[in-house]
């Protein structure tokens, strides 16, 4: 027992590096000193001081050490603390997925790498996800100037930033700020969500003009639009056309209007969107609001119907629309529904000098009926079977003007604006209008690689293992006994 305690006490000093180092190397990948590192180095700490005490208390102690292994642990040690410092200092990384599931857009790379000033994320939530902080980590590494925090929903930060419940996420710089959709429970922050909530914080806010005059309702009315907008750093300015559509205006909102506007007020538009103006026009059923001949010129038609759809055994005044056009708007938005009461369809014809797309399309159980048709069912005679188009969305080759065109200025009043995706039709519209980058980011999709196995080769996969190779093992073990006997 003696030789062998002694054995033991002679190389401690092995496990004790070996503790020492981990310790170190656990704590700088980490970033957390407590409790494992601390723990992990005060006990290397220990082993190495009890074996000084005894070679110390013993005679000959320098003659008694394997100076070669010392020489190798400690060279081995030192060698995996330099390699672990360099890892955690200088990431890299190789991301093998088939559709690069783990890397970030060269979008979002593009925006972060160009931060000038601090920017900090602050996720409120109960309990820390490993998947957001993989998220997270991948945008500090572009960038020392990003920095992010996880923090109780009820601390005294939570306090200051006006955190209502636990999910929240909130972008800081400076006395600038962002809040982002909130997570459920367990859920995963959105590469999409975030990069535009950065890219709104540095464009800081855009004066959307909201058209008046025509019988447009204002954006007071609309408080969940207007509350929404103010959110994704819109400043929303009421705009009579009596006056020239000022210079600083990202874009300008024709919303509801109920008469038509005058010919001067058309010809405004007109100058401001052939010299590069944006405009979004949403215009309901039974109106007459006077564009006709500026959209034709842009190819689109508003055609004087009112569209109804099918939904279960009932029919409805309202647009029901899950098939969407591969456009920047529309891109990210799957076959997820948007609603649209009270929706006219539309039509748009190619023209000169013009590129456009339908981006919003109903499916085949709904059409279009004359205005103050009140007959539940279709009527082939004068109704117009679907798909229809509802939204459109058209730019110039030869300016930078562009137009969305939706057919229900409904659809973002109170009380709908929240309903399914219609807040992303909105501002996914106004950001494309406005030339945010962030809307030719595309969601990373798992690609299918599923085997669908028929019945023989489920029961084949399912014997395999159980029974066949189980039985050729014995007879296999069988016949060598047979052979040995």
């Amino acid at each position: 027992m003696q030789p062998t305690l002694n054995f033991i006490l002679k190389y401690l000093y092995v496990p004790g590096a070996f503790l020492l180092s981990m310790g170190v190397m656990i704590g700088l990948v980490s970033e957390q000193w407590w409790p494992v590192p601390m723990v992990t180095i005060g006990l290397g700490i220990l082993a190495i001081g009890s074996w000084i005490g005894l070679l110390i208390h013993q005679q000959g102690w320098w003659q008694s050490i394997d100076r070669r292994m010392l020489l190798q642990t400690m060279g081995v040690c030192g060698a995996l603390l330099i390699l672990n410092t360099l890892i955690a200092s200088y990431s890299w990384r190789w991301d093998l997925t088939e559709n690069q599931l783990f890397t970030l857009s060269s979008q979002t790379q593009q925006i972060v790498k160009s931060l000038t000033e601090p920017i900090k994320v602050w996720v409120f939530t109960e309990q820390k996800n490993l998947a957001n902080q993989e998220v997270l980590d991948a945008y500090r590494r572009l960038n020392p100037k990003f920095s992010f925090e996880f923090a109780n929903y009820e601390s005294a930060t939570a306090q200051k930033l006006q955190v209502q419940a636990p999910g929240e996420v909130h972008l800081t710089s400076g006395d600038n700020k962002q809040v982002l959709p909130s997570l459920n429970p367990g859920g995963s922050i959105s590469e999409v969500q975030l990069t535009a909530g950065i890219e709104r914080l540095l464009a800081g806010r855009r004066p959307l003009y909201w058209l008046q005059g025509h019988g447009e309702p204002d954006s007071q009315t609309f408080t969940q639009t207007a509350k929404l907008l103010s959110e994704r750093n819109y400043l929303i300015k009421p705009l009579v056309l009596a006056q020239a559509i000022p210079k600083d205006a990202a874009v300008l909102a024709i919303v509801g209007s109920q008469q038509p506007l005058l010919a001067a007020e058309v010809s405004e538009l007109e100058r401001y969107l052939t010299s590069g103006g944006r405009i979004l026009l949403l215009v309901d059923a039974k109106v007459q609001i006077g564009l006709d001949e500026l959209l034709k010129k842009w190819g689109i038609t508003l055609q004087n119907r009112i569209v109804h759809s099918q939904i279960k055994s009932a029919q409805a005044e309202v647009g029901v629309v899950i098939n969407y056009g591969e456009h920047p708007i529309t891109q990210s938005f799957g076959q997820n529904i948007s609603l649209y009461p009270a929706a006219r369809p539309l039509t748009w014809k190619k023209a000169p000098d013009l590129e456009g797309q339908s981006i919003l399309n109903t499916n085949g159980d709904s059409w279009s009926a004359p205005p103050g048709n009140q007959r539940p069912k279709f009527d082939p005679q004068l109704d117009q079977r679907g798909p229809l188009t509802l939204g459109v969305a058209v730019s110039s080759t030869k300016s930078p003007g562009k137009l969305v065109v939706i057919g229900s200025a409904k659809f973002v009043q109170d009380g709908l604006i929240s309903q399914y995706i219609n807040s992303d039709v909105l501002l996914n519209s106004l950001g494309w209008l406005d030339d945010r980058s962030t809307l030719a980011i595309r969601p990373k999709e798992i690609t299918n690689r599923r085997i669908n196995p028929s019945f023989w080769q489920t029961q084949l996969l399912f014997w395999l293992p159980i029974g066949v190779l189980p039985l050729l093992s014995f007879v296999g073990a069988g016949r060598l006994w047979w052979r040995q006997r």
